[in-house]
């Protein structure tokens, strides 16, 4: 074999493994981030769910090198729970599990998956809640990983588990810690094996001919894994190890710019790239300073930008203002197109569009007196609570949230992006909302007015600045169901608009007060209406949207 071939073999095999640890990293950051702020330790069926999607993704991409997904807290012994065919694999059965280990349990409980019946569902097979327990697993090694990679994602070094002391383990860890905490809350996590490694590594050098690979431990210098023969001369090795030395740095600089196209910036900033080269070191700081310049310039972008912007939506469509300005859509039309085009290939562009936007005003009474008496950090801690309470909500449903005007905030649907049955869907969102924001600060009472109506919704100013606007007049007659309501002590009212569109069905409603209101039709013409306080479910268990 040549040294060119075996060169460029050498740089397949490489290649290959970098880039499938990168797809696990990946993988287990991306889980952390997608499910920040819905996580709860409360929910198992979910937890089973969401990590038996990933663990079939992974066997999508990575197939066989899996051997465990799990989310796991602060304690050692027990506190995961997840999927796993470890216990399979022990038994040499060729099945898949999920498991659970909760607070100081002495057990893991385990129940087979059906793998086939559901591609989103961790699916039971058979009747009985556990198929059989086993030992409790000290989990102390990956805690201890977890607890150095604070809102990032790391490998931890090679360890043998007690539970299974035949395997020489390797964890992909990927911590969420709270805001000022000292530690980690949450971790999600991704095992894989010495065995796993070897045999997912043969698989593809048996496509190379006399080809050998060999996964070599940095931190320990222990060999992992060693999968089929190639005979050659000493020199050549050498040879190639050298240039590997030279190349690797710039391999390893091309995998953290993907990481940033992808704004996958926690990834890519926690990676340290080593060399001798004095140029290889200045780059590193360069970039280390661009991503952190980036983390700052998308804290001020609004959230459902930013999720366009990551999911790379087209940014190339020609303006909108044009299609939209020449010809007058009617309300029926437009509210059809704006439910039934799940994409709007112009949310970059200038230019507006007709929508049906479902407007709900959130005021906070109390908010200016509190505001006076409370000092600086105090009252952004406070903030921080209130719009943390409302874009979480808000990124569930596909809501677009204002800024903080005049005590209040308004929040929109159907407005940036299509929304199926926004009415609907916007109140089963606020109702829960308003049960959390009560719970930010005692002396601070919010209260949420609801208003359905045609709107003109796009982005205004110039191509080098633009600002997303909805032109109509909702905005006043939130503010004047706000005063309704504050003399009436409601806390959540809606127009006929809305209540209408199945809300009676949802929730028990009664009229209140019957007001004038400005038309859909930007005339200035106002109507009396009548305005519903929505009060308790009529549902035993709300929808999840």
């Amino acid at each position: 074999m040549s040294q060119k071939l075996l060169e460029s073999n050498f740089g397949q095999i490489i290649d290959f493994v970098d880039n499938s640890m990168k797809k696990i990293a990946m993988s287990a950051e991306t889980t952390r981030n997608a499910v920040l702020n819905e996580f709860d330790y409360n929910r198992n069926q979910w937890i089973f769910d969401t990590t038996f999607m990933v663990y079939k993704s992974q066997e999508n991409f990575v197939n066989g090198l899996t051997i465990n997904a799990y989310f796991g807290n602060r304690i050692g012994l027990g506190g995961y729970i997840g999927i796993t065919t470890s216990v399979a694999r022990q038994l040499n059965l060729p099945l898949l599990y999920r498991y659970k280990m909760l607070g100081n349990d002495t057990n893991g409980f385990f129940k087979r998956c059906d793998y086939y019946k559901s591609v989103t569902n961790c699916v039971p097979d058979g009747d009985a809640e556990y198929d059989f327990d086993y030992g409790a697993f000290d989990m102390s090694y990956v805690v201890n990983y977890a607890s150095k990679a604070k809102n990032t994602t790391i490998f931890s070094t090679s360890y043998v588990h007690s539970s299974f002391p035949l395997w020489v383990w390797f964890t992909c860890v990927s911590a969420y810690t709270k805001p000022g905490a000292n530690n980690f809350d949450w971790y999600f996590a991704i095992d894989i094996t010495a065995h796993s490694l070897s045999v997912f590594l043969s698989d593809f050098t048996s496509k190379i001919q006399n080809s050998m690979a060999i996964v070599i431990e940095i931190e320990s210098n222990a060999l992992i894994a060693i999968v089929s023969v190639v005979i050659t001369v000493c020199a050549t090795l050498i040879s190639l190890g050298f240039s590997s030395r030279i190349v690797k740095p710039f391999k390893q600089l091309l995998n953290q710019f993907e990481f940033i196209s992808e704004m996958q910036l926690d990834v890519a900033e926690a990676m340290k790239i080593s060399s001798n080269l004095t140029e290889i070191e200045e780059f590193q700081q360069h970039i280390s300073t661009m991503i952190r310049k980036m983390k700052s310039y998308r804290a001020f972008i609004p959230q459902h930008l930013l999720a366009k912007l990551d999911n790379n939506e087209s940014m190339t469509e020609p303006s909108i203002s044009s299609k939209f300005s020449s010809k007058k859509m009617d309300s029926d039309h437009a509210h059809s197109s704006s439910v039934h085009n799940p994409k709007n290939k112009f949310l970059f562009k200038l230019g507006v569009e007709q929508r049906q936007v479902v407007s709900a005003m959130i005021y906070f009474e109390g908010m200016e007196e509190i505001s006076t008496n409370l000092k600086e950090n105090e009252l952004v801690n406070l903030f921080t609570n209130i719009f943390g309470v409302i874009q979480k909500f808000a990124n569930t449903s596909n809501a677009m949230v204002g800024t903080l005007e005049k005590s209040s905030i308004i929040v929109s649907w159907n407005s940036y992006t299509s929304v199926q049955k926004p009415e609907e869907k916007a109140l089963s969102t606020l109702s829960q909302m308003l049960t959390a924001l009560k719970l930010v600060d005692k002396n601070i009472k919010p209260c949420i007015a609801v208003v359905s109506q045609l709107c003109k919704a796009g982005n205004i100013g110039t191509n080098a600045v633009k600002t997303f606007t909805i032109i109509g007049s909702y905005q006043q007659n939130l503010e004047h169901m706000i005063n309704i309501m504050k003399h009436l002590k409601v806390d959540l009212a809606v127009t006929k608009a809305v209540q209408e569109k199945g809300i009676d069905q949802m929730f028990h409603t009664r009229i209140v007060s019957w007001n004038n209101l400005l038309m859909d039709n930007y005339s200035q013409s106002v109507t009396k209406i009548p305005i519903y306080e929505v009060g308790a479910s009529k549902q035993v268990a709300m929808d999840e949207w």
